[in-house]
């Protein structure tokens, strides 16, 4: 196993796929054998079973991703759940797969766990106690938080949360969370603001900055410059970037004007240092004046 330098372990290999263990592991294990255990073995037990979960719950993504065609460059278990790292997904059908692998692979392992319990017996002791346990009720409590749409932090969102993101731009005329990189690129005249161009802050939005498409800042700049200064999610920043070249900007809101100056400060002074054009200003204009 290798030292990696964000607090995990190599721990072998899939399919081409490097695989990868977090330190914060064995607390999940051991967090669960404080519901369900009984001896201190337990401790090794349960986080064996919430470890094979979580792996099982990961490898689905990874199964879904190469069915697909898509590269999958890692699988990552830890303690708060598991990450698979893939190439961005070229299609719809493609992201609904990928995000809903993990759950058919946790709805599987549930029932044949289910009929190994009904032909055996549930296990008396243990590590099959262990498994039992953990690949139903802790599986269950798993899937049913997994389906509902919700985004932890910018880091952690469930499988949920990308469906919906998925449904809402299919049926219902959300923004594609999976935009890809269109054959125009608008660039727009400086002199006026996106928001007389048919661009808007959301509902409730008094402030904000405005991002302008040009022909030389690279995208994987305007991406560094959404996850480091505005903060968004990668899977985020590249959507929203990718919306800056098909449309020729975006506008991104603040809660105050003070925080609007700010980051169109920080954004501007970052895109000069590295000797880029990208434009970046608060909105409304005449809030610059104030």
């Amino acid at each position: 196993m290798t030292r990696t330098q964000d607090g995990t372990l190599r721990f072998g290999s899939l399919w081409g796929t490097e695989l990868f263990v977090h330190w914060s592991l064995p607390v999940g294990g051991a967090v669960i054998w404080l519901v369900f255990g009984r001896s201190y073995w337990g401790i090794l037990h349960y986080t064996l079973a919430y470890a094979a979960l979580i792996a099982l719950h990961e490898i689905g993504h990874l199964s879904f991703a190469k069915w697909t065609g898509l590269r999958v460059e890692s699988i990552t278990v830890g303690g708060e759940g598991g990450r698979c790292r893939h190439e961005r997904p070229k299609t719809l059908r493609q992201a609904f797969l990928v995000s809903s692998g993990g759950l058919v692979f946790q709805f599987i392992a549930f029932f044949a766990t289910c009929a190994l319990i009904w032909h055996f017996g549930f296990p008396a002791e243990g590590l099959n106690q262990a498994f039992a346990k953990v690949f139903i009720a802790v599986n269950t409590a798993l899937f049913v938080l997994n389906l509902m749409p919700i985004r932890i932090n910018l880091k952690l969102e469930t499988d949920g949360y990308l469906l919906a993101l998925i449904v809402r731009h299919r049926w219902f005329g959300g923004d594609n969370p999976y935009p890809q990189v269109g054959e125009h690129s608008p660039v727009f005249q400086r002199e006026k603001s996106l928001l007389d161009l048919g661009f808007s802050l959301p509902a409730g939005a008094s402030y904000g900055v405005e991002i302008f498409n040009d022909d030389t800042t690279p995208l994987a700049f305007v991406i560094e410059v959404l996850t480091g200064k505005v903060r968004l999610t990668e899977r985020d920043a590249v959507a929203k970037a990718l919306m800056i070249h098909n449309r020729g900007g975006a506008v991104f809101p603040c809660r105050t004007l003070a925080q609007a100056q700010s980051l169109a400060s920080e954004i501007t002074l970052e895109a000069k240092n590295r000797g880029h054009a990208l434009l970046c200003r608060t909105v409304p204009r005449n809030a610059e004046a104030s």
